[in-house]
């Protein structure tokens, strides 16, 4: 009985840690409460407390729709400076290609291929990349998401980075947190 008690505080800490993964406020505190009541002992639990960011505890994380409605200010000024390389550019060239980003017909409503293991990475465009980001966000793929924004590169990527920072930092935070639930859940069942 004792231990069907402990492994449900220990479901209920961990319930509430992904909780919080929706509100940014810090996570220490639920952090601790899942440290506390987990098994003595529990190096599983210890190595992914262990791995979470000093910034996720002391700060939080942002929630998925919010990154959704930031990435929709990222995407299009990284739209308008698409036309820009590795080396910068000039006020000419950042002109031309703003220019080129509104003059561009925007088709990423729809799917921009039909599968993805069939393009070629290696010689996508921005655009190309930005629409397929784009697209598998809207498909809740976060991590999809990471990967096409990390292929980025020149003026593009320099505009994204904070967005892919904040998106890495809750991915990595979430991931934990549904790999401690799973444990819970594994031990839940255990104490049966």
């Amino acid at each position: 009985d004792q231990k069907a008690v402990e492994a449900q505080q220990f479901w209920l800490a961990c319930t509430g840690l992904e909780a919080a993964l929706d509100t940014l406020k810090p996570l220490m505190g639920e952090v601790t409460r899942v440290k506390t009541v987990a098994t003595p002992g529990d190096s599983f639990v210890q190595v992914l407390v262990a791995s979470l960011s000093p910034l996720a505890l002391d700060r939080g994380v942002y929630s998925v729709d919010s990154l959704n409605e930031r990435f929709c200010v990222v995407e299009k000024k990284a739209r308008q400076v698409a036309g820009i390389g590795e080396e910068g550019g000039s006020l000419l060239s950042y002109g031309l290609s703003y220019l080129q980003a509104v003059l561009t017909v925007d088709l990423s409503q729809r799917s921009p291929v039909e599968e993805e293991d069939k393009v070629d990475l290696s010689n996508a465009s921005t655009s190309d990349l930005l629409s397929m980001a784009k697209h598998s966000l809207d498909k809740d793929n976060l991590a999809r998401t990471i990967q096409y924004m990390t292929l980025l590169k020149g003026e593009p990527s320099r505009v994204v980075e904070d967005w892919l920072a904040e998106a890495r930092l809750t991915m990595e935070t979430r991931q934990a947190a549904q790999a401690l639930l799973t444990h819970a859940l594994v031990e839940g069942v255990d104490s049966l």
